[in-house]
């Protein structure tokens, strides 16, 4: 899981967020010290957004990397003190002698290994329309400041968007800034033009997929198949064509966020995927599809992930929380079998087309929830004590249920869990000391323990970091 833009983003959060999670100061230049009203002008907008979406950026890459291992080591102290006092009662001595034994961590942390690439890393990027700070209208950018004040500034300065979306975004600008369409009214929400948002994304090859987000009017559908029209003419004919788009989607939406089940995406122009290459494999990418964002930076996250999970040919993985498939297709030619589980069909399907397209026999996806399938998984298999099965765990960067972990926990065959997070505090903690836990009424089954833990940063100049945490019993 990784750093991705909202469509709001505000700088004072940027900074609290620096404040608070790190204990070492991050130092800003005299002219951005945090007392400083955060007022945007025309002078101090573009370094404002940096701010906000790179906070790291002033920073040497090499003091970066040590800024977020202290970041996560000061995570995996947090666990350990909870371990040590918050549950004294519910932690065993042993336990509590191996936090002792790690300085108060619950497991020692390499140093973090770098990303491959530290400029324009990000293959996706979604982009908002707005106010400029000078007034004015359909402007391609990231907004900073707060509700109604909020503006939004164009991103062509900031270090980790690619220059051929920055290059998009101008074109984008430049093609809503000369349409002449009416504004709907007396809608739920409102808008000051029908033209939303802009989602980019591209592969190592170049190949780019553009998807536009349009508000339509609920009684003129006629106006919104005009304005694909104009879209589609813009992007095939007009100036957009330079720009080699591979696939072109519309998606009308009257909602804040819709995804294509709520509103389908419709193809104007181009291919309807994308393929991305990784670590030899290739990977089918749709317009709701999940890949990360730094796809190098992957290839280090997902090589770490194999060298983890020690899988060999009698070791089947359960890939739980498998999105696109991408871990359990990466590791398949190594294993016994892979068997992945995601509650969203889209993914599920693109899994299953990314395991045909890699010609793999061994592996199978299914969807449901993770917590109900595990068991019909274990009854199927009739796995044994003697069997090699290890589950990975990739969840959203807000961690998972509890009633998943006690569904691990109840699973006897699964000896190693490798838990991979880009949010290790919080809720993602929580599921540590869950996972690690005595058996008790809350949680049965035996425990497990953290014994490896490995960073990969995947998000050059943010402060965003994967932890790999591998647990055994």
């Amino acid at each position: 899981m990784d750093f991705e833009a909202t469509s709001v983003i505000r700088q004072q959060v940027g900074l609290k967020t620096v404040r608070r999670e790190l204990s070492t100061r991050v130092s800003f230049t005299a002219n951005n010290r945090y007392g400083r009203v955060m007022t945007t002008t025309e002078d101090n907008q573009y370094e404002r957004l940096s701010d906000a979406v790179t906070p790291l950026h002033r920073k040497p890459y090499e003091r970066q990397l040590k800024i977020k291992k202290h970041f996560m080591e000061k995570a995996l102290r947090k666990a350990g003190n909870i371990i040590l006092h918050r549950r004294r009662a519910e932690f065993d001595s042993q336990m509590k002698s191996w936090v002792t034994e790690n300085n108060g961590l619950i497991c020692s942390l390499d140093t973090v290994r770098p990303s491959p690439v530290i400029y324009g890393y990000r293959n996706k990027v979604e982009l908002s329309v707005g106010t400029s700070v000078t007034g004015e209208p359909n402007t391609v950018g990231l907004f900073v400041g707060k509700g109604s004040g909020a503006i939004c500034v164009n991103p062509y300065h900031i270090l980790s968007i690619r220059e051929d979306h920055k290059e998009i975004c101008k074109v984008y600008q430049e093609f809503i800034r000369q349409t002449k369409l009416p504004s709907a009214t007396g809608d739920k929400f409102s808008y000051n033009n029908q033209w939303k948002y802009i989602s980019m994304r591209s592969t190592v090859d170049n190949e780019v997929m553009v998807v536009i987000q349009f508000y339509p009017w609920l009684d003129q559908p006629e106006l919104t198949e005009k304005a694909k029209y104009e879209l589609a003419e813009f992007f095939q004919h007009g100036p957009g064509k330079l720009l080699d788009i591979t696939s072109l989607y519309f998606q009308a939406c009257r909602m804040r966020y819709c995804s294509h089940e709520k509103s389908p995406y419709k193809l104007i122009k181009g291919d309807s995927n994308i393929y991305e290459k990784l670590l030899g494999k290739i990977f089918r990418i749709s317009p709701d599809s999940f890949f990360q964002t730094n796809t190098r930076g992957a290839e280090i996250l997902y090589a770490t992930v194999q060298e983890l999970s020690g899988v060999n040919s009698s070791t089947t993985v359960l890939d739980l929380c498998c999105g696109t498939g991408t871990i359990g297709i990466v590791l398949a030619d190594e294993a016994k079998s892979v068997i992945g589980v995601d509650i969203v069909q889209q993914a599920v399907d693109d899994a299953a087309v990314n395991s045909t397209i890699n010609n793999l026999q061994n592996c199978s996806f299914e969807q449901a929830k993770v917590h109900k399938e595990l068991w019909h998984i274990l009854r199927r298999c009739q796995f044994t004590s003697d069997d090699d099965v290890i589950a990975i765990l990739n969840p959203s960067r807000n961690g998972v249920k509890s009633k998943v972990v006690q569904s691990i926990r109840g699973c006897p065959s699964i000896k190693r869990l490798l838990y991979v997070s880009c949010k290790p505090y919080g809720n993602v903690l929580s599921n540590f000391l869950d996972l690690m836990i005595p058996e008790c009424e809350k949680m049965g089954g035996e425990a497990f323990r953290l014994t490896r833990a490995k960073a990969v940063d995947m998000f050059p100049h943010t402060l965003h970091c994967e932890l790999l945490a591998l647990f055994e019993r």
